[in-house]
């Protein structure tokens, strides 16, 4: 025969359901407050591939809904020919993960994938995926954060077009430039044309010595002489003078 509760216990049993409750629906409400201002999508597929789990960031660029994401079939979020290559590694990597050939917890991968927004246009994201693993230690399928780069392409872009563009002008200017440190050097098209030299790796083996008489005009020898020039240029930053070269074939200029 069960032992009927007082009313002391009875009352501290209703304090203990309810302090339960309190705390299931506040970490439920901090769950989703974190999910809704994540800037960042989390998600989860089992090892089936179906999506279980994604954050309410998706919406914010997607404008889907976490749900209506889950529902969507994979190929509608992203290329076919991406997504094939996505399970085709993911499969080995898993495989590998799941017979012990790689540790379960260093499974993890980076890569770039486009997501399909709800009016058709793509944004670029960067994915990281790692192994989920349940209490036992097995493999129960891949997580996954993906990160807005398209602002951060933009810009590699705009710095690439920027760098082809100066590269152009360099290229194509009539008077001769060029670049030089002690291991390095890069010399345009009429810099190069002055010596004969084919590339500036070319230009780079005979160093000053072998692109100079031995002797500057005022009687000095040109490796000395370069060398007191460099000296000024260090301090000063910037110094102009005179120098006679010598192009590959011995004609002095």
């Amino acid at each position: 025969m069960k032992k009927k509760l007082s009313d002391i216990e009875y009352i501290s049993k209703i304090e203990e359901l309810e302090n339960k409750i309190f705390f299931l629906e506040t970490r439920n409400r901090h769950h989703e407050l974190f999910s809704r201002n994540l800037k960042d999508i989390l998600w989860e597929m089992d090892l089936e591939f179906n999506m279980k789990y994604i954050s309410d960031s998706i919406e914010k660029y997607t404008d889907y809904t976490a749900d209506e994401w889950i529902d969507l079939p994979l190929y509608e979020r992203h290329p076919k020919e991406e997504m094939i290559n996505f399970l085709k590694l993911s499969k080995i990597l898993l495989k590998k993960a799941k017979d012990g050939e790689i540790d379960k917890r260093e499974f993890c991968h980076t890569t770039e994938s486009i997501y399909y927004k709800k009016d058709g246009t793509t944004l670029k994201m960067e994915v990281l995926t790692s192994a989920s693993i349940d209490e036992k230690g097995n493999v129960i399928g891949i997580l996954g954060v993906s990160r807005d780069i398209t602002k951060r392409k933009e810009d590699e872009q705009l710095i690439k077009d920027s760098k082809e563009k100066y590269k152009n002008l360099f290229n194509t200017m009539e008077d001769g430039v060029f670049l030089y440190n002690n291991n390095y050097m890069i010399a345009n098209d009429s810099y190069l044309k002055m010596f004969n030299a084919k590339s500036s790796e070319e230009l780079m083996e005979y160093k000053v010595e072998g692109v100079s008489p031995k002797y500057q005009p005022d009687g000095k020898l040109s490796v000395d002489k370069i060398k007191e020039n460099m000296e000024i240029i260090e301090k000063q930053g910037k110094y102009s003078f005179e120098w006679t070269h010598k192009k590959i074939g011995g004609e002095e200029f």
